[in-house]
Parts: structure tokens; sequence; C-alpha cells
């Protein structure tokens, strides 16, 4: 073919695949994780003979460093704001001094055990140790039970987050088919990879992941030391194929050990391998749950100095309060015989209530820091997911004003070049006419 008909030719392929390109981009500028794409465009030579340029394969303004920190940044933002939530539901009830609370609880105990010791026969003294005992033990019951139940409520949503990986991890090695599948640089494979980056943003925002790119665009997906999914394959689950729905059974939970010490639920992928994400909604509800375990060991703690107060020496010596199943109360024997309480053990009594209370101290300072901090990070980490993804979103992103100039420079060269073909189809009319 003459050369300039090949160059007109190439040039018409050129811009029809660069005006769909463009059009693609315009009508997904608003749609959420979508890549803007371009054509590479490759000079093509015959014979040592230029003949135009001709595209070769639509690619994405992804670049890949800024795409994992996206991840990193975003597996981050979701543990500190996980802890930040969970840390908040809980500020309130710690909050001294309040009225109610403990610190005045305790208090009022500490005044009840000065008054009797100034008037060891009143009997209506010592009744109001015993009241002053059972409003403590109802304020640390209360708020026990309070930390039990947020427990429980953190376990319950670990047990949501960890349900939504299989579905996840299923979606990727479906867009991994697709993409294995897809002739590189088409708008098919580039379409599949834009979904794909969002699957790995959601599975990012539960659990830690480490991405290794493949050169097709397909990915392998590891957290911690498991292979989440390699190609097609969801290695723990063998039996499992692209298809099939997500694979059960792939995360178990082993609940808590009852405290002390501190502790939280265990992940186990595939009922042995235990899996502890660093990050994520699901790093950040295991951290909670370590979290408050550890707040209820240091309230018994508290409770359990309660119990080192004396009612009377004996024999037998009897404490003012006893626990059982973290739960504080009143000593049946007190309960039964009020007046038996000695004034006496006064001294001791209040030595116990300081330790109490300082202990309680240390323990309100702890949940505060912890609260603070959890907040701080989740605003610093939510401002590097910001000014990461506004980063990311400026290469990735269409201007929809540079499309729509492209899309008419692309239009003014498919007409040219339809133009220099319909000039050269006129001249070999011409020339087969003189000929005849």
């Amino acid at each position: 073919m003459d050369p300039i008909l090949n160059i007109a030719a190439n040039a018409l392929a050129t811009a029809d695949a660069e005006m769909a390109v463009e059009a693609q981009n315009t009508a997904n500028a608003n749609t959420v994780g979508y890549e803007s794409e371009s054509v590479t465009v490759d000079p093509l030579a015959y014979q040592n003979t230029l003949e135009g340029s001709v595209a070769t394969q639509v690619v994405q303004s992804t670049d890949p460093i800024d795409a994992h920190a996206l991840l990193d940044a975003t597996s981050t933002s979701q543990y500190w704001a996980t802890q930040a939530t969970g840390s908040q539901s809980l500020q309130s009830a710690f909050a001294e001094p309040q009225t109610g609370g403990i610190q005045e609880t305790l208090n009022a105990l500490q005044n009840a055990w000065t008054a009797y010791q100034s008037a060891p026969t009143s009997s209506s003294d010592a009744t109001e140790i015993v009241s002053q005992a059972q409003n403590t033990a109802q304020v640390f019951n209360s708020l026990n039970n309070m930390l039990t139940d947020n427990l429980a409520g953190v376990t319950a949503d670990i047990k949501q987050q960890a349900a939504l990986v299989p579905s996840l991890l299923a979606q990727i090695a479906t867009l991994n088919n697709t993409i294995n599948a897809s002739q590189p640089g088409t708008s098919q494979a580039a379409n599949a990879i834009d979904q794909l980056n969002q699957t790995l943003q959601q599975l990012a925002s539960v659990a830690a992941i480490q991405v290794i790119p493949e050169a097709n665009g397909s990915v392998i997906v590891n957290s911690q030391n498991a292979t989440l999914v390699t190609g097609t394959q969801i290695p723990l689950a063998p039996g499992w194929q692209v298809g099939d729905n997500p694979p059960a059974g792939l995360i178990s939970i082993v609940p808590a050990p009852a405290a002390p010490p501190a502790s939280a639920p265990t992940l186990m992928l595939n009922g042995s391998i235990p899996w502890s994400p660093s990050s994520g909604s699901l790093g950040g509800l295991l951290a909670t749950a370590l979290t408050v375990s550890g707040w209820q060991v240091g309230l018994t703690s508290v409770a359990a100095q309660l119990t080192a107060i004396p009612a009377w020496s004996g024999p037998p010596p009897v404490t003012l309060f006893t626990i059982a199943a973290g739960q504080l109360s009143v000593s049946p024997q007190v309960l039964a015989s009020v007046t038996q309480l000695q004034s006496t053990q006064a001294g001791a009594a209040q030595t116990a209530i300081n330790g109490a209370v300082s202990s309680w101290s240390a323990l309100v300072g702890q949940v505060g820091a912890a609260g603070q901090l959890a907040t701080e990070q989740s605003t610093t980490s939510q401002e590097n997911v910001t000014a990461i993804t506004q980063n990311f979103e400026s290469q990735t992103s269409v201007d929809t004003n540079q499309a729509a100039q492209n899309l008419i420079q692309d239009q003014q060269a498919y007409s040219a070049a339809a133009q220099i073909m319909n000039i050269a189809q006129q001249t070999v009319n011409a020339l087969l006419a003189a000929v005849q």
C-alpha cells in the first residue's frame, strides 16, 4: 500500500481509539475509583519507511507508589478511627469528678467511716457506712457491666468485619481472572483494574494487606504471614474456584479468655493460622478489645483493694466487701449484723479507701490518655489519607476540560486523515479513468 495511505489509515485508527478513550474518561468523570486512561501511540515503520503512528495500548494514569501509599494510609486511618470511636463511647463513664461517680462514692464512704470513728456507739453512723458501701458496690458493678457489654459489642463488630473478608477476596480473585483473560492494554483490562483497585481499597479499610502487582495488572495479596489471593486462587480455601460463593469458614474467632490478664479475641485463618491485622478496622477493633479488657482488669483491681477494708477483727475477721466474678458486694455477715462494725477499724479502712482512690485516679488518667491519643491519631491519619488521595486523584482523575479539548483534537485528526484517504481515493479513481 502507498505509504501516504498507510499513514492516513493508521491515523484514522489512532484517532478513533483516542476518541473512544476520551469519551469513556468523560463518562466516568464522577465515578469513584475510576482512573483516567490514555492511548499509547508509537511510531510504525515498514521496510525502513515511516508509516505514521499507531495506537498500541490503553494505559491508566496510576502511580504504583501512591496507590500503595493510599492503601496503607487507609488501613491506618480506619485503625485509629475505630479506636477513637471505641474510646469515646466510654469516656463519659470514666469522667471525673461527676455526680454519682466512683470518686464521689469513695469520698462518701470515707466520710462515713470518719463520722463513725468520732461516734463509735452511733448505730446510725454504722448504718451509713453500710449504705455507702452498697452504693459504692452498685456504682462499681454498673461500670463493670458497661465494660462487659462494650466488649460484647466489639466482639460482634469483629465478627461482622471478618465476615466481609472472604467476599472481598473472592472479588479480587475474580477480577484477576478477568484481567488475565483480557488483552493487555485494552479498555476491558483497564476497567477490570479499576474495579480491582476499588476492591483492594475496601479490603485495606478492613485489614492491613500487602499488594504485589503482576505485569498484567492482576495482584497477589498477602497479610502478615499468609497469602490471601494469588492469581485466581485463594490458597486458604483450596477447593474454591472463580464463580463459587465466597469461601465459608475462612476466618474463625476464638473468644478472649476470662480476664485477667487483659486479652482480646483471636482471629484464625483456616482454623489454624493466627491472624492479628495490625491496622484497618479489624486491627482497630482487636486493639479496642484489648484496651477495654485492660480497663476492666484495672477496675477489678480497684474493687479488690476495697475488699481489704475490715468490718471487725473477729474471730473470725470479716471484711466490709467481697468480690466474685467481677461483682463487688457488701459482705453478707455485715448486712446481717451492722452494729458489729468496729470503729477501731476506721484507720485501716481509710488506708484501703485511699489506695483505691489512687488506683482509680490512675485508671481514669489511662482512659483519658488513650482516648486523646486515638482521637489525635485518627485526625492525623485522616488528614494523611486526604493528602494522598488528592495527590493520587490529581494524577488519575479526569480533567473534563482537558478531555473535551483532546476530543476536539482527535476529531480534527480523524477528519484530516479521512480527508487524506478521500483525496487519495479520488486520485486513484482519476488515474484509472485516464488509463481506460
